[in-house]
């Protein structure tokens, strides 16, 4: 409860900081947009190119619902209800985080700096929260196919860590 509280805080944070976009944040957002833009090479271009294809909603969206679908044991009519279940948890979500970007309206960087194409507002990411809900979605589908505590804990370790492992979406965009 205490973890969900101070992320919750550190969001409004970072929103409110968006939204200015001004101050110590602006200061720091650019600092790191012109150090990401420093080593960019075809190679990590690519990387970056594929974490964002992946980490688009709909395709992120896509393949969640076919694991969901396709995970564990069960009937056909069983496991497309756990994936129309994942999809209910999933849409609202992706549907607020677009509705905040329109509310906080915060700009792109400039179209040559990007690696890929880009639509729509910055923050919060489209990618990042797909990415974050993804990663909670099969990390959730995983543990209710294991039986032992620490496996359990294990997974959730897992899941927890790979929507923070790829390549940020951020470094597609500058």
């Amino acid at each position: 409860m205490a973890a969900g509280v101070a992320a919750l805080a550190v969001f409004i944070a970072l929103l409110i900081s968006a939204a200015a976009n001004s101050g110590w944040a602006a200061t720091f957002d650019q600092d790191l947009h012109t150090w990401l833009l420093a080593p960019r090479t075809a190679t990590l271009t690519l990387l970056a190119r594929t974490a964002t294809v992946t980490a688009t909603p709909a395709v992120a969206t896509v393949l969640v619902l076919a694991i969901a679908a396709g995970i564990g044991t069960g009937t056909v009519s069983a496991r497309l209800r756990r994936a129309s279940l994942v999809g209910a948890i999933m849409a609202p979500a992706l549907l607020a985080r677009y509705g905040l970007s329109q509310l906080v309206a915060r700009q792109r960087p400039p179209r040559e700096d990007w690696a890929w194409h880009a639509s729509g507002q910055s923050f919060p990411s489209g990618h990042t929260t797909a990415a974050a809900l993804a990663a909670g979605r099969v990390g959730w589908l995983a543990i209710h196919r294991v039986t032992s505590g620490t496996s359990r804990i294990d997974v959730t370790l897992a899941a927890g860590s790979s929507a923070n492992s790829p390549p940020t979406t951020s470094s597609t965009t500058v």
